[in-house]
């Protein structure tokens, strides 16, 4: 414990065990306790005792520890900026203590033998930790969702490599990522385009992506394996784009790629098949060589068999006009 005199400084500084909460108010409700508030035995070696309506120590990032897990709790100020040693002043909470070095919890009596669990909570996922490469921030959810504050690594010192490559070190890359998949033990995982059991959003600076296959490859463009500037990539087994108030607006300097078996307008029920534009064009230029030749015959004489076979061959080609893939509702 470390003391002092100044009512402004933190004078204690304990290890607590959470435990079940029996105070007033739900650290998961508003309440008047205080939000995100829970209740801990402490351990100081002299004299345990329960502490209840601990507060997270910060609202903007937390991390709300679950029954059985071991955090550090100190005591200062208030919401009343007061605190004396008769008490006034208020407990908070930092990050659950890593003691299994495990994603989904880290349960392990410390102040109490046997601590009576949160029924609630499911402590039998094993999370993989994700792979750390060198620099990275790395927020990780109890669940498989992640983001990663990563860059461009060169070295190959790592247990699992980076599913992403560049020429630079240090360059940016920025991966939110949720997914199920889960390796044996507590090895390392890390975030992969080819992960049928996730989704994610990359994005980059000067990476390329190896693993990034489309259906049907780019052969105009860069291909979408090569391409090494920034790039906004989205993964999903399925993607709704969807806006409220206003327009949805898809903005290109070269060209949109829309690359599907089926391409429905409209409706997902959609069956009206859409016309392809350059067999159209022929079929309307054998009707007006037809209608032309009615009036323009050699001599005044128009060639019964010619207009036939220009007729047939327009036939023919409105086999071909209408399209087998894409389709636009007919409301």
């Amino acid at each position: 414990m470390i003391t002092s005199n100044s009512p402004y400084l933190i004078n204690e500084f304990y290890l607590a065990q959470v435990i079940n909460k029996t105070s007033g108010g739900n650290t998961y409700k508003s309440n008047t306790n205080g939000l995100f508030a829970i209740d801990v035995q402490t351990d100081n070696n002299i004299n345990p005792k329960e502490l209840t309506n601990i507060q997270p120590c910060n609202l903007n990032i937390k991390q709300i520890p679950v029954t059985g897990e071991s955090v550090l709790i100190f005591r200062t100020i208030n919401n009343q900026a007061k605190y004396k040693a008769d008490g006034s002043g208020q407990w908070y909470y930092m990050y659950p203590i890593n003691i299994q070095s495990n994603i989904n919890n880290n349960i392990l009596p410390s102040t109490t033998s046997e601590p009576k669990l949160d029924t609630d909570f499911n402590d039998t996922i094993k999370t993989s930790p994700l792979q750390p490469y060198r620099g990275d921030l790395l927020l990780e959810g109890r669940w498989g969702n992640s983001i990663r504050f990563g860059s461009t690594i060169t070295s190959g010192e790592y247990d699992v490599e980076t599913t992403w490559s560049g020429t630079k070190n240090g360059d940016p890359v920025l991966i939110l990522s949720n997914t199920t998949k889960r390796e044996t033990g507590k090895q390392f995982l890390t975030e992969s385009l080819k992960d049928s059991k996730s989704s994610s959003i990359w994005l980059s600076s000067t990476q390329n992506f190896t693993e990034l296959k489309l259906k049907q490859s780019l052969r105009k463009f860069t291909k979408e394996t090569e391409y090494r500037h920034g790039q906004l990539i989205a993964q999903a087994n399925r993607i709704v784009l969807r806006s409220d108030k206003d327009i949805t607006v898809i903005d290109s300097n070269k060209a949109i790629v829309l690359n599907s078996n089926r391409i429905l307008l409209g409706h997902d029920k959609a069956e009206s098949p859409m016309v392809h534009g350059d067999v159209l064009f022929e079929v309307l230029t054998n009707i007006l060589d037809v209608l032309d030749g009615t009036w323009t015959g050699t001599a005044g004489v128009v060639s019964v068999s010619s207009l036939k076979g220009t007729v047939s061959v327009a036939r023919r080609k409105l086999n071909k006009i209408k399209s087998k893939k894409y389709y636009i509702s007919k409301e």
